[in-house]
């Protein structure tokens, strides 16, 4: 049986979408039904994180297919992405344990790994004895893989870009992923700050990515993702200073429908392989080098491209 069969789906794959109430979980899961009977996705909701990962797993082995597919809920999984995910995990040898996509992720540089995995269930029973306690480790699942690795197993990512990471999300959720930022990926943010204040103009987005970077890289205290982490108590204060009203849950077919067009432009990007894609916008001539040069970059180029539709979402609330 092929595995881009759709019967070998439903008899091989189980699907896990974690979430902390995230902004797009439903479309994450509507596209992920698309792929996936809607029988076998399961969806996990723990704190702190590490007790998410091992509730993921501990889903994964009760379920008992060989592949499990684990998505986080502000991953929007562009058409046709788990089949080619699932072609290279089939013809891998025994000992791989995890094969991952990358992802187009609105504030970072990209295409970069993030919120999808591939997983052989098998293995996943030894991964739960290696899951870090709570608050020990800023990536617990990264641990777990390296791990896991130590002891033989494989672990791959692909080049294969399997959707949109973190666009739409709520300003709550932008503020608490930018804040970890700000220890997480410090140098790598500190050469996008540029972009992000260029795009803060148009974006309130980035208005509030901003903020939280710089409040996480001067917080003297340990930091966690998860949505109850101690430094949120300070999140509405923070918005309402930045007079940033919290966005209304996306509920209306109109705008999921816009957000779906999104994955499937990405889909056809994707199959163009379009490498020499161009940013028609005049404002860029005036930016200094280094935004320019993020310009050149095939995160920029492509995110651009699937920004339209989401800022059709925004002209219709103004409207």
């Amino acid at each position: 049986m092929n595995a881009c069969d759709q019967e070998f789906i439903r008899s091989n794959v189980t699907a896990v979408i974690r979430s902390v109430g995230e902004r797009t979980e439903r479309l994450c899961r509507a596209l992920l039904a698309s792929q996936v009977p809607e029988g076998n996705i399961h969806r996990v909701c723990a704190s702190p994180f590490t007790e998410a990962l091992r509730r993921t797993f501990q889903v994964a082995v009760e379920a008992g297919r060989p592949w499990t597919f684990v998505v986080d809920a502000d991953v929007l999984v562009r058409p046709g992405a788990l089949r080619e995910l699932l072609a290279q995990a089939v013809a891998a040898g025994d000992s791989l344990f995890e094969i991952e996509g990358r992802v187009l992720d609105k504030f970072l540089d990209s295409p970069r790994e993030a919120g999808n995995h591939l997983y052989r269930t098998a293995f996943m029973p030894a991964a739960l004895d290696l899951i870090p306690g709570p608050f020990e480790e800023l990536r617990p699942e990264t641990s777990v893989k390296g791990a896991m690795r130590a002891r033989g197993y494989e672990c791959r990512v692909l080049e294969t870009v399997v959707g949109l990471h973190d666009f739409e999300q709520s300003y709550r959720d932008i503020y608490r992923k930018c804040f970890v930022q700000g220890k997480k990926h410090a140098g790598r943010v500190r050469t996008l700050v540029p972009l992000w204040e260029y795009l803060a103009a148009d974006d309130a987005d980035f208005t509030v990515a901003l903020r939280a970077f710089n409040d996480g890289s001067s917080y003297a205290g340990s930091v966690a993702i998860d949505s109850d982490a101690g430094f949120m108590a300070a999140c509405d204060d923070v918005l309402r200073e930045l007079q940033v009203s919290e966005k209304h849950q996306l509920d209306a077919p109109g705008e999921l429908d816009v957000l779906w067009s999104a994955a499937c432009v990405l889909a056809r990007i994707m199959r163009r392989n379009n490498r020499n894609y161009r940013i028609k916008d005049k404002r860029m001539g005036v930016l200094e080098d280094r935004i320019r040069d993020l310009e050149n970059s095939t995160s920029f180029r492509l995110g651009w491209a699937l920004l339209t539709p989401f800022r059709l979402i925004k002209d219709r609330r103004r409207a």
